[in-house]
């Protein structure tokens, strides 16, 4: 919660280790503007102090679960979509932990309208970009909506947001490279979830099985 262009200073600080996670204002700004439905602008926290001390130690295990993702893992590479993701992660963890105007707000506005072609505009982009790391901010700038309508907009059409129909894609496009790799390829499981955005490979055979009713192990070796 601090700034990164004024220093920092911590006393005492002898037999204490710590973890610094930085996150683009821009990220979080997207992602409140996406939820409460303000300017992205109007954003601003009031306090560093966590709302709760159960919100406190979530946040603490956000950090460490990036940090021994990206850090400590076996992790050679850092994929767009990987880095996409933890910064959602971080940036999410921000907005439900730290008082800020999301949480206060008086009145948020309606979502407004969003035409069946404008939603049909969005899926077709995420199709066409799933290897890159879009944002629900350019979905909705490419649909000419705001990031809220088009949330609420693929709920009504999908029963999914516009960030879980991306994922699925994503996954898709996973089970078709898992499906074309041979034998001497040099493929795994593991590289393939980062490549696609997944962080840890449990999760991504998590998501896998529930979609495709298999191990991803079982695409690989045929």
């Amino acid at each position: 919660m601090l700034p990164t262009h004024q220093p920092a200073v911590a006393a005492n600080t002898t037999g204490m280790r710590y973890v610094t996670l930085q996150v683009p204002w821009a990220s979080v700004h997207a992602l409140a503007e996406e939820g409460a439905g303000g300017p992205a602008g109007s954003l601003r926290f009031e306090s560093t102090a966590p709302v709760s001390a159960a919100l406190e130690r979530a946040y603490a295990s956000t950090a460490a679960y990036i940090y021994s993702q990206l850090l400590t893992s076996e992790t050679t590479e850092l994929h767009a979509l990987l880095a996409q993701t933890m910064t959602g992660l971080a940036a999410a963890a921000m907005l439900e932990t730290f008082p800020n105007t999301t949480m206060t707000a008086a009145r948020l506005p309606g979502p407004g309208w969003v035409t069946p072609a404008s939603v049909r505009r969005a899926a077709a982009f995420i199709d066409e970009h799933a290897g890159q790391p879009v944002t629900v901010a350019d979905i909705a700038a490419a649909a000419g909506v705001t990031p809220r309508a088009l949330r609420f907009a693929f709920r009504r059409r999908y029963d999914i947001t516009p960030a879980q129909y991306q994922r699925q894609v994503r996954l898709e496009r996973a089970h078709l490279e898992l499906l074309s790799a041979g034998p001497r390829d040099g493929v795994t499981i593991a590289g393939i979830a980062r490549k696609w955005g997944w962080a840890s490979p449990s999760r991504f055979a998590a998501a896998y099985r529930q979609r495709f009713r298999a191990d991803p192990g079982q695409a690989l070796r045929t």
